[in-house]
């Protein structure tokens, strides 16, 4: 596998990645300069669901060497029960709740408790622990089988000595365990409904309440939204509390958007929000254009702000800005923390670059053969560990870009030459290179044109108009996409129009132009573009 195939590349899906959080492609976002250039944390939020507790029976047990009748609290119906060697027998009700990705939880608590105390006949005894199997559904209902991960058995109270004037448990909520379940962020809650007072013999019950659970959201973003055959969606959609979100991500269940999730391709953009990131900044204004990461940790973040610095590293937590002397507008690189990115210093094209070794928020000015005196470059494709090619446009009567990395420049793309490509008649706006005897470079006018590893040839897209970006995932699958809800495929032999008609729903006399594509693989593609986001 290429360092290409295994980096970790968010830049085309730029678009996507702001359209999933509320954001059109390359949407001007204003808001308060600060100065602070740390980032500040997310408000904590809450998620509230129902809790009731009248479903359960507590079994009482003669007390031993005792004449004492058995007796029991009948609620409304049997449900499991869990112990530990020595302690009385209580249930414990597990809620498993949805968070948002990548969310902290802060804390858990009962509001509105409705309970009532009662006086028992007979002490509740010590028993031995059954085994009880950890169980999803509680309900009786056979639950959905699939590759799902079986979840935790839950916690069981940690009593105080039996006999005690305490009450047993002291709390409640006696775990509040953080959890994934299959794609879900969850926490898992056990609660105990029952509190009991041995040496009063009075037991109180605790028969509804709301569950409070306090989190802090993630900075940074992980869109887990794999797409489940529909089965698995519906027990999710029963089993998971706080259904608001479950519906805000896939439908309500019986929609077409529900029927339509057939495909188990994963996707997992880490995603940072684009607010942290301007707010970090202090810049008036800014044009959300790139984003490059390696793992949660390590992001580079590029835009258009009024003033430079126009990229910045993110740890997860803080954003360091990093003057770069350069309006920078495209954004690549390697798993191996390799950057490169590239624009203009307002007059001529300018390359920064980053080397694995180097602190994140050190970037090196790149040298272009030729010197170019006017121009800029707005997209650039890192193929490997020396090889990467850019794209932009020019002043003069060559109007195009076109820029090689030099695979002999020590260290590693501080040397870039220009490339004549058929004159260089149109101004570009995309490269997608699946090898190094494939290359296709695409912009104005509906223009494509190919390097084979010797010569550039020009390749017929059948439109006029602008095409704005290039990906795919290898030399058969390649794809464009533009202007006027352009869709592009190129199968190996010929381009052809795959364009939706209209794929701004909301506006079907207007499609939107497409800025912005990700092919996943050969199945999944994403296209982002002015308020519109398609998958396939």
């Amino acid at each position: 596998m290429t360092e290409q195939a295994t980096s970790t590349r968010i830049r085309r899906a730029t678009a996507v990645a702001l359209a999933l959080f509320g954001f059109g492609a390359l949407l001007a976002v204003g808001f308060v300069a600060t100065k602070s250039r740390k980032v500040t944390r997310q408000p904590q939020q809450e998620v509230i669901v129902a809790f009731t507790a009248q479903s359960h029976t507590l079994e009482l047990m003669d007390r031993p060497g005792t004449t004492e009748k058995q007796t029991a609290i009948n609620l409304d119906q049997p449900s499991r029960f869990l112990q530990d060697t020595g302690k009385p027998k209580l249930p414990v009700v597990r809620k498993i709740i949805l968070l948002a990705p990548g969310a902290t939880v802060q804390r858990a608590r009962l509001n509105n408790v409705r309970q009532r105390t009662q006086a028992l006949e007979a002490a509740i005894v010590p028993v031995q622990p059954t085994p009880v199997p950890p169980e999803l559904n509680q309900d009786g209902v056979e639950p959905v089988t699939d590759t799902l991960p079986t979840l935790p058995a839950p916690a069981v109270p940690d009593a105080s000595v039996y006999e005690s004037a305490s009450a047993y448990p002291e709390d409640p909520i006696v775990k509040v365990t953080p959890d994934q379940w299959g794609p879900y962020d969850v926490v898992l809650v056990d609660i105990v409904p029952f509190s009991y007072r041995p040496k009063d013999h009075e037991l109180t019950i605790i028969e509804s309440a709301n569950l409070v659970i306090t989190y802090q959201p993630s900075t940074v973003q992980h869109d887990r939204r794999q797409f489940f055959r529909p089965a698995i969606l519906a027990q999710a959609m029963k089993e998971l509390e706080n259904p608001e979100m479950l519906a805000s991500w896939y439908g309500e269940l019986g929609t077409p958007e529900a029927a339509a999730i057939t495909s188990t391709a994963p996707i997992d953009l880490s995603i940072v929000r684009p607010n942290v990131f301007l707010d970090a900044l202090g810049v008036s204004a800014f044009q959300a254009l790139a984003i490059f990461g390696t793992d949660a940790t390590h992001f580079w973040l590029l835009g258009q702000p009024s003033t430079d610095p126009s990229i910045a590293f993110f740890d997860g937590s803080t954003t360091s800005p990093i003057t770069t002397n350069a309006y920078l507008y495209g954004l690549d690189g390697l798993i191996d923390g390799t950057i490169v990115a590239v624009g203009s210093d307002q007059v001529q094209p300018a390359i920064r670059f980053r080397r694995p070794a180097d602190q994140p928020t050190t970037f090196l000015n790149a040298s272009i053969s030729g010197n170019p005196s006017s121009g800029n470059l707005v997209d650039v494709d890192v193929l490997g560990s020396t090889t990467g090619w850019a794209v932009g446009s020019a002043g003069g009567t060559q109007p195009g870009l076109v820029v090689r990395a030099r695979s002999t420049a020590s260290p590693a793309f501080s040397a870039w030459d220009q490339v004549d490509v058929l004159g260089n008649a149109q101004r570009l706006r995309a490269v997608y290179a699946a090898d190094a005897t494939h290359v296709w470079v695409a912009g104005e006018n509906g223009s494509i044109f190919f390097y084979n590893g010797s010569a550039w040839v020009s390749q017929s897209s059948g439109v006029p108009v602008h095409l704005n970006d290039l990906d795919g995932t290898g030399t058969n699958d390649v794809w464009a996409v533009g202007d006027a809800g352009t869709i592009l495929h190129f199968n190996g032999s010929a381009w052809q129009n795959l364009s939706a008609t209209n794929p701004d729903r909301r506006n079907p006399s207007s499609p939107d132009n497409l800025t912005d594509i990700e092919a996943v693989d050969a199945a999944t593609v994403w296209v982002g573009g002015t308020n519109v986001l398609l998958q396939r």
